[in-house]
């Protein structure tokens, strides 16, 4: 009869070595020094920094305390009521042109 402990799947995971540390694969992320914009304390960023784009530690980005970059968009529909009071005006604007062009064709 068959020894059913020692089955392919023992001592391996699908041909891999299962290690959570390992972080799937991946290495380490290279740490950048960096000064947090808000509070003006170091800390250190997976990224390297540019000037262009704000820095935060790790406790203001927790925290919420950041300017708005980027501010999430809002899938909820705009208000029309500027579109309809600039279409308004558009609309008015081109009546006054065409009566000024319909009177110099008389």
């Amino acid at each position: 009869m068959r020894n059913f402990k020692d089955n392919k799947f023992s001592k391996k995971s699908a041909g891999r070595p299962f290690n959570k540390s390992s972080r799937f694969g991946r290495d380490e992320v290279e740490m950048h020094k960096a000064i947090c914009d808000k509070c003006g304390n170091p800390c250190k960023v997976p990224f390297k920094p540019s000037n262009n784009k704000p820095v935060y530690c790790s406790s203001c980005f927790q925290k919420g305390e950041t300017d708005s970059y980027n501010p999430r968009k809002s899938f909820s529909p705009k208000s029309t009521e500027v579109s309809r009071k600039d279409f308004e005006e558009l609309n008015s604007k081109l009546d006054h042109i065409l009566e000024i062009l319909e009177g110099e064709q008389l």
